[in-house]
């Protein structure tokens, strides 16, 4: 029984750290600008044609509305976790299911993310696409993630 809350307990902390790393990784400790500000920032930084803005637009909604469709499963996924660790005897393979699924559900984002940034970046110009690299790169704290180096 002591084995069994030491394993919930081990089992709820690793779910919060993934859980909240991923908020970490999306919306940044500080508060940010709205999107349609980024994208206004983004424009003139690059210097964007009015067809480049309405692209970079159209890739941006359709990766909001990816994430916040995402988001609202790893909720769920969450929740279902939370239910089943909270249990007298919490089935470990349902468990394990839940944890391969937030998992694949990261791994998934992850992979959207990057397919996001590719379009945008076929959008741009050769110089465009150096700003832009700049703009993702290290040294920009506000919690995203840099893209691999395959500029």
């Amino acid at each position: 029984m002591k084995i069994n809350k030491v394993v919930v307990g081990v089992l709820v902390v690793f779910l919060t750290v993934v859980l909240a790393s991923e908020a970490f990784a999306w919306w940044g400790k500080e508060k940010r600008p709205a999107p349609e500000q980024r994208s206004e920032r983004i424009a003139k930084r690059l210097e964007l044609t009015e067809e480049q803005k309405a692209k970079f637009k159209d890739q941006r909604e359709k990766m909001q509305k990816y994430v916040e469709g995402t988001r609202d499963e790893f909720r769920e996924l969450g929740k279902k976790l939370k239910t089943e660790l909270e249990k007298d005897n919490p089935n470990r393979a349902t468990v394990q299911s839940l944890i391969r699924k937030i998992g694949q559900k990261q791994t998934e984002m992850q992979l959207r993310r990057m397919d996001s940034l590719l379009e945008l970046r076929k959008i741009l110009t050769s110089e465009q696409r150096q700003k832009f690299k700049k703009m993702l790169g290290p040294g920009q704290k506000r919690g995203f993630r840099s893209p691999p180096k395959f500029w």
